[in-house]
């Protein structure tokens, strides 16, 4: 006999502060559902599930858009904003707000990817166990090495890094910008400004000759697949 497969719920608050949360309905307790005499527009329009409205107003103007933004934990698919319509309806939401399955993430005390719930990532991270975020989505069932290598460097390079740019789920660092799809992409080595205090000696594989350099171009040669290995931290020694 096959027992029922039995899950406990992840509670896990995403205030820092351990503040408390106030509903949006409570804002408009006393709101009459119609629109002030002479007043000519749209409603407040109903928010998508796992949403709320930015502006949230009792009522707004013909050609009036609203957007509706995602909790944290679920992710926008599609177009977040709608209009308000000339016969006072609004116009039909053409995104939502889902919830990731599941991320692959890097365990770095045994350089292995897994794949876990985001609940699971965020109760780990706060309670200090080594998990490194690779991507959203499940992994791979056939490692990427090359995939692999690179999580294991940035998670190596992280606490080295005078950059922690928060990105969505990930943190970009000084080899790396968080675009406007909030994804960390990496630099090119020439656009690295050069960090005196946070230099490495890098021996290139095809030339085998050493080169003093920081961080943000050992990254970025890193990422562009670049062959090389870190002598150690540093500048290389003058001869």
């Amino acid at each position: 006999m096959v027992l029922p497969k039995h899950e406990e719920p992840c509670h896990i608050s995403i205030f820092a502060k351990q503040e408390t949360c106030d509903n949006d309905d409570d804002f408009t307790v006393g709101w009459i559902d119609e629109l002030p005499p002479g007043v000519q527009g749209c409603l407040r329009p109903q928010k998508p599930a796992n949403s709320f409205l930015r502006k949230s107003k009792q009522y707004y103007n013909f050609g009036e858009d609203e957007e509706f933004q995602c909790y944290t934990g679920f992710d926008l698919e599609g177009f977040q904003y709608i209009n308000c319509l000339p016969d006072g309806t609004w116009s039909q939401p053409s995104g939502s707000c889902i919830k990731p399955e599941s991320l692959c993430i890097l365990n770095t005390e045994v350089g292995v990817a897994v794949s876990m719930s985001l609940c699971s990532f965020h109760a780990g991270r706060c309670h200090n166990d080594p998990y490194f975020f690779i991507s959203n989505g499940v992994c791979d069932p056939a490692p990427d090495l090359a995939k692999l290598e690179w999580a294991k460097f940035r998670a190596k390079m992280a606490s080295k890094s005078v950059v922690q740019e928060p990105c969505d789920l990930d943190t970009c660092y000084e080899w790396e910008t968080c675009s406007a799809s909030k994804k960390c992409e990496c630099k090119v080595a020439r656009n690295c400004q050069r960090n005196e205090n946070n230099m490495f000696c890098v021996k290139l594989t095809k030339s085998q000759r050493t080169r003093s350099m920081d961080l943000c171009s050992v990254g970025a040669l890193k990422c562009a697949s670049y062959q090389f290995e870190i002598v150690n931290e540093g500048a290389c020694p003058s001869t």
